[in-house]
């Protein structure tokens, strides 16, 4: 238990290095959701000292039953402790990922909505087009404002990255209900010249 308890101390100076580096590297936003859990983890650890104290005292009193107690709620701390530090690296790793993948989901919208304005340029008149068209200013708003925070300076890559591939899922099924729609119509088209046109000339028998 103290070998234990003597580590996570240690690593509680690591996780606030680590703490102190998510928020250099990504601001101040993206680091808070593990800064506290860092804050609790010295708390649990406190606890976890004053209760191995308390079973202490316990046994020289010749209380085991109540020292056994304190053993078992110090251990609960420590693990609980343990959990807690452990989040500054999954927090760490999931910015990471989330830097890492943000340019290709940034390329892939900028894709979708030139296709978007392809399909929109080929829109029969009078179709019905301000669904994409909504869609399509969404995207373009979350973009420059996902590139502009990236140029400022610190920025949150996880939050990025849900709003721009937020952005991209709504775009993408405006798109496929407008090419659903475009198919429809051509088909509607197509069956009405068939419709109208006259037949042509029958060959008949000679008598």
């Amino acid at each position: 238990m103290d070998a234990t308890h003597r580590d996570l101390a240690g690593r509680v100076a690591a996780a606030e290095a680590g703490v102190a580096g998510l928020r250099e590297r990504y601001g101040e936003g993206a680091a808070a959701p593990v800064a506290a859990d860092v804050e609790e983890a010295e708390d649990r650890l406190v606890f976890a000292g004053s209760a191995v104290g308390e079973a202490r005292t316990a046994v020289e009193a010749g209380e085991n039953s109540r020292a056994a107690v304190y053993i078992r709620a110090a251990e609960g701390a420590v693990g609980q402790a343990g959990t807690l530090l452990e989040s500054v690296d999954r927090r760490a790793a999931e910015l990471g990922e989330a830097a890492r993948k943000l340019p290709a989901a940034l390329t892939e919208t900028e894709t979708d909505l030139a296709d978007a304005g392809g399909l929109l340029e080929g829109t029969a008149e009078g179709a019905s087009t301000a669904d994409l068209r909504g869609r399509i200013a969404r995207a373009e708003a979350v973009l420059a404002d996902v590139r502009g925070a990236m140029a400022a300076g610190p920025y949150d890559p996880v939050d990025a990255l849900r709003r721009v591939e937020e952005a991209d899922a709504a775009l993408d099924e405006a798109l496929a209900g407008a090419r659903d729609q475009e198919r429809g119509e051509a088909k509607a088209r197509s069956s009405s010249i068939r419709r109208c046109s006259p037949p042509g000339p029958r060959s008949g028998r000679r008598p």
